[in-house]
Formats: structure tokens, sequence, C-alpha cells
């Protein structure tokens, strides 16, 4: 053989070209096994991240997620208390339907089941580095969420059992999420409101008035008008009635003869509103009546302080 091929140099050149080209052909396919299979490679990335939001893996999903990504989604609802929530709902059965990588940029589109009903999905994904670890992709694409409209003003809501500030939100895990209000001593949702992930219309969260509200609003505002009825002034401080009298009054004395009957309606913030109106009082002086079944009105509000409901007159 040896001498073969040194009778034959041409020979022994194709030969070493074969060879040549033999282990070009066998690197770029390993290569490719290697992209297609590895768990580092585009399309394993993003079943690998919607495998975790199955599982409620908020841990796994965050880590697939870009460090610009990171920095945007609120980690109080891409955390595992959200996840595992009831409320919230994570995409099942994923079907990617196109998978486009251009360089060091990706696109997904497909389709996964939610709440009963297929819904398309996409994601952007990048090459990323993470911790100085050159990592072949992460996910660089989260939905927003979009709040259900409302009379609730400006507080915070419960997203899947998780306090937020009331407002879009960013970006979020995809599935869906069981919007409420946190609790409060006078208002609360009439039903909570499923929002998916991506939608740009997410419904109405209704408000209306705790059940416990009136009756402790009602309470406080007797026992203000019973404490302006023990006055001894002709015009007491803060209180919705007053005397006037031609001389100095001495021993003035109050007598509540009629409570004002209560309005007491939820405001558009987290206030209730107050009126009362046909209340009477009978007011005397030195032991003359000064007026007799003056009529007055209570004005006021109902305001939250902790877990309780406060009467403040306006």
């Amino acid at each position: 053989m040896r001498q073969l091929f040194r009778d034959r140099p041409g020979l022994r050149r194709r030969w070493r070209l074969i060879a040549a080209l033999t282990a070009v052909v066998t690197l770029v396919a390993a290569v490719a096994v290697y992209w297609q299979t590895s768990p580092m490679s585009a399309r394993d990335t993003v079943e690998a991240f919607y495998e975790a939001l199955a599982d409620r893996d908020a841990d796994r999903a965050r880590s697939m997620l870009s460090l610009d990504l990171v920095d945007r989604a609120p980690a109080a609802l891409t955390s595992g208390g959200a996840l595992w929530n009831p409320g919230y709902h994570p995409p099942q059965d994923l079907r990617i339907t196109k998978m486009d990588i251009r360089d060091d940029v990706g696109e997904m589109a497909g389709e996964y089941e939610l709440d009963g009903k297929r819904q398309k999905t996409g994601l952007y994904l990048i090459r990323d580095a993470r911790g100085g670890e050159r990592r072949p992709w992460s996910i660089n694409y989260l939905p927003g969420l979009e709040p259900p409209s409302g009379a609730y003003g400006f507080d915070a809501l419960l997203v899947a059992g998780t306090r937020v500030p009331a407002g879009f939100i960013e970006a979020v895990f995809h599935g869906s999420y069981l919007v409420s209000l946190p609790d409060h001593p006078i208002r609360e949702a009439e039903a909570p409101v499923t929002v998916r992930a991506g939608d740009r219309e997410s419904g109405v969260l209704r408000v209306r008035m705790r059940d416990s509200a009136r009756p402790a609003i009602e309470t406080q505002v007797r026992a203000y008008l019973d404490r302006c009825a023990a006055s001894t002034e002709p015009a007491p401080k803060g209180c919705p009635f007053s005397a006037w009298s031609p001389t100095a009054a001495t021993d003035v004395a109050w007598r509540i003869t009629q409570y004002p009957p209560l309005q007491i309606t939820l405001g558009s913030g987290s206030e209730a509103q107050v009126f009362g109106n046909g209340g009477t009082v009978t007011v005397s002086a030195g032991g003359a009546v000064l007026a007799e079944n003056m009529s007055f009105t209570v004005h006021g509000f109902g305001r939250a302080a902790g877990d309780r409901v406060v009467f403040v007159p306006r």
C-alpha cells in the first residue's frame, strides 16, 4: 500500500482530501445534532420554559429569561407564590408551529391550551450570558397583563393571590390569572375576574360595599351625634347643629328628637360617602327652649383605617 501511494502521488492527495471533507461533514453533523437535541437549543429552551410553567416551577422558568427581561418582570408575579396559587392557570400542551432562527435571535410561534381553549402564542429568544457563562438561548419576551376596568380606585389588586399595585403589568408568565381586590373594610369585588396574559381587554371588576361596612358607619354616626348632643355649648364645634341666643346662653342642653336616616354609598375609590337628611334637635338654655325640632343634616365619609372603617364628618 505504501508503495502504491509512493508510485501515485495524485491518489494520495485525493485520499487526504476525502479524509478532510469527511471530518468537516462529521463535525457539521455533530454540531447540527447538538443544537437540535441539546437542552440549550432554541426549540428545547422554549419547550423547557413552557414545561416549567405547566409544572408551576417559577424558579426554573425565571432562570430561562434574559437578563433584561428579569429586570423588567415583577418578581411578585414570577415567583412560586403566584404560580402555586389556584388563581393562576398555566398553559398546557404546547405545539410549536414555527421556529425562525437568525444568528443570535430566534422567534417562535405556536399554540397551547389554556382554560379549555386553544390559544396562539409567541416568543422571542436571544443568545444571552448569565454570570459569565454563555447560554445558547434565553427567553426575551413575556406578555403584559392588562388589569380589568372598574371603580376600584388606584389601590392594589390581588392577582393570583399576590398583592400588586393597580395598573398595567409589563411582563408576566403566560397563562391566566384570577384578579380580585385585597381585603378592605369598606369595599369588595362582586366576583373575581379571570385575565389572560397578553389580552388587550380584561373585563370589568365590579365593586360593592361590604355588608359589614354600613352598620359600622351607622353606629359611628349615631355616636358622633350623641357626642354633639352632650355638649353644653350653643354652637358645638364640628357638629351639624347650633343655636343662636340674643343673650348669653347658660346651662345649654341638646336633645336629638329624630336621628336622620342615612344614605351610605360607595365612592369611586375606597371611601364611602355618607349623607343624612331629616334629623331634628331641640335645644334649651337655662331651662327655656331656644329652638324645638330644629332640622339638621349630616355629611361625611367612611374611610379605611387598617382593617377598620372610620366615620369622618365633613
